[in-house]
């Protein structure tokens, strides 16, 4: 082996090995960051109400779009049996006439306490590399449904423009098929699977912030409790365990794997035994 080829292993070795250790020490910044600051028990807490205050947005805005994805799911598996219909009547080779329904109601744009999160993020915390990653992927990926849903809406108010349409005519448009001109129209179909996507990015993300987010806020009680004499207020959190359990809930591990996030998976929450206490008051997740 050449000494200039020698010379460029060893300096990606030690490149690989720093960005390695600089990843270890990462999630592991915020708390310690505070930490030197904390000198009261005044200022501990105010950080860790405002730790708690990011974990309530963060929930919020997770649980919102658990709900859409639940409530969007009916269209996407009207259009899905649709598209499937037809494919079978294709390949089939029928002439019978079908009916199919088609779906075609405006959307809602989503509007949420977003810029809330980031100016608890971002001013008022120091919770580490990670959670700031996150947070700015949340933040592209909502943006980027929003523009999905205008994009939608523009293309069924366009459609409905232009009825009365024959049958043909109307499943050219709802599938995207090639029609008698030799156009193809796909912007309904394509950004009915854009966001189904998106919201699955919006879920995932604000699922790993808000554990992120609580494993933040312990690290810095049990870091700090030693350092004020009078008891600590708890991290909040929530039992996300029947939600993790159901269908609802992508492949967070995955999903963490992609944006290079250490995060464990699954995660076992064991909430209060009192069903009358409210989400707040549960006690701290239990990890395997």
């Amino acid at each position: 082996m050449e000494l200039g080829q020698m010379n460029s292993l060893i300096e990606t070795g030690i490149i690989s090995f720093i960005t390695a250790l600089a990843g270890a020490y990462s999630g592991a910044w915020g708390a310690q960051a505070i930490i030197g600051k904390i000198k009261d028990r005044e200022t501990l807490t105010k950080e860790i109400r405002n730790i708690n205050a990011a974990i309530i947005v963060t929930y919020e805005i997770c649980n919102f779009y658990l709900s859409s994805k639940q409530q969007f799911q009916g269209r996407k598996i009207k259009f899905d049996a649709a598209k499937k219909a037809y494919e079978n009547l294709q390949y089939a080779q029928s002439t019978e006439r079908h009916s199919l329904q088609l779906d075609i109601e405006i959307m809602p744009r989503f509007f949420l306490p977003i810029e809330v999160l980031r100016e608890q993020l971002f001013e008022k915390i120091t919770p580490g590399n990670q959670v700031l990653r996150l947070f700015v992927t949340l933040n592209n990926r909502i943006h980027s449904l929003n523009h999905c849903i205008e994009q939608i809406n523009a293309s069924i108010a366009s459609f409905k423009e232009r009825l009365p349409l024959s049958d043909k005519e109307q499943l050219e448009w709802y599938l995207g098929l090639e029609n008698e001109h030799g156009t193809t129209d796909r912007t309904y179909p394509s950004f009915i699977e854009h966001i189904y996507a998106d919201i699955d990015d919006c879920i995932s993300c604000s699922r790993i912030l808000y554990e992120k987010l609580v494993g933040h806020g312990e690290k810095l009680r049990d870091t700090c409790k030693n350092k004020v004499r009078k008891k600590l207020r708890k991290i909040e959190t929530v039992n996300f365990a029947d939600i993790d359990a159901g269908d609802l809930m992508p492949d967070l591990k995955k999903y963490a794997d992609n944006l290079k996030i250490d995060f464990e998976w699954p995660v076992v929450s064991v909430a209060s035994k009192d069903k009358h206490r409210r989400w707040w008051e549960f006690e701290r997740t239990v990890r395997k």
